[in-house]
């Protein structure tokens, strides 16, 4: 990651519509899972923005979530194989800055409990439990 900022939203949800250039990357199928994200436009916008005009796949984004005032996240969630299906901007309303809202598909989502330890992956395309 390039920079870091605060995610205003994240959502997942099942499907995606938009069609892809070229077709879809090795691993992920028609279908999968999609991980929507809201954020301020910031330093990973132009990683973002260039991947989705490509249609290349970023190895992967790790999202960190923080309790208010602690340094070790509470808990993560880890995207591997990352394609950027959908990218809109848009100036918010609530903070009244640039805000960007991307539609992910990846084939391996993981999650990890900084506070316990424990995490796992979970592959979508081969249906496999795994290490985070």
């Amino acid at each position: 990651a390039v920079d870091n900022g605060a995610l205003d939203a994240i959502d997942y949800g099942n499907g995606f519509t938009t069609p892809i250039v070229g077709g879809l990357p090795s691993g992920h199928v028609a279908g999968m899972d999609t991980i929507m994200m809201i954020k301020e436009f910031d330093g990973n916008s132009i990683i973002f923005i260039l991947a989705q005009l490509s249609s290349s796949v970023l190895s992967s984004i790790e999202i960190k979530h923080f309790l208010p005032g602690a340094n070790t996240p509470f808990y993560s969630i880890k995207l591997t194989n990352v394609l950027i299906a959908r990218q809109t901007n848009f100036i918010s309303e609530k903070s009244g800055k640039l805000t960007e809202q991307y539609r992910l598909i990846c084939n391996v989502i993981g999650f990890k409990d900084w506070i316990s330890g424990k995490s796992f992956s979970y592959n979508k395309s081969t249906y496999a439990i795994g290490t985070y």
